[in-house]
């Protein structure tokens, strides 16, 4: 389902994938035994404020955010996600590939509240780097006022893995489609929950926006 509101209740038992090509601000509260997963792609320049709370005992909340950023590109988004009932899981993934003087701010904000018993919250952050010149500045944030959950996070900024390059091209494969490959090996698994017209729809986008910078290099 393609993301059109700004503001969306989830009824109770729900189950439904969002996909958000706009990168919208939004506010999705989440109700009990409802089951929801975003799917966000930033190709373009823009800031971006979410809001998501987890009211309903049992709810389940995955966020899964694709930041392409190239040339002057600048990308930031804050995620601020609310387990506020007992039983949730809430699973935040920020994925970011960037190229030439790119700049990403990946902000995870995450909170379970006292009461929220049995609370799961996850936070990874984790960006590539196609140039020297690129930049991204990773803040995971946890504040926990219940002892009876789980909760953590990770966060990595690193450049293309040179062995699994030179492996690549070892084979035969040129440089700009050795890179190309990891550049998609490292998304495409956070695309899994879309289905295939969706799934393609966002491949065709970041390969469209990567593909120049990638073949430069």
């Amino acid at each position: 389902m393609i993301l059109t509101s700004n503001d969306i209740v989830v009824p109770a038992h729900a189950d439904i994938t969002l996909l958000d090509t706009g990168a919208t601000n939004h506010r999705i509260t989440i109700s009990e035994g409802a089951r929801v997963r975003l799917v966000s792609v930033f190709t373009q320049p823009r800031a971006v404020q979410r809001t998501i709370e987890l009211v309903g005992k049992g709810a389940s909340y995955e966020e899964h955010d694709i930041l392409v950023g190239t040339e002057k590109d600048e990308i930031a988004v804050t995620s601020d996600v609310t387990n506020a009932a007992p039983d949730t899981t809430t699973k935040v993934s920020m994925q970011g590939v960037l190229d030439g003087c790119a700049k990403a701010s990946c902000v995870g904000n995450m909170k379970i509240i006292k009461g929220a018993t049995k609370a799961d919250s996850r936070l990874s952050q984790h960006i590539l780097l196609l140039s020297p010149e690129a930049k991204a500045d990773t803040q995971p944030n946890l504040e926990i006022d219940e002892n009876d959950v789980h909760a953590g996070h990770a966060a990595t900024v690193r450049p293309i893995d040179q062995d699994s390059l030179f492996y690549l091209r070892s084979r035969g494969i040129s440089e700009a489609e050795a890179r190309r490959m990891l550049v998609l090996g490292f998304i495409t698994p956070f695309l899994a929950s879309l289905d295939a017209a969706d799934k393609l729809m966002v491949l065709d986008t970041i390969e469209e926006k990567l593909d120049h910078a990638i073949a430069t290099h």
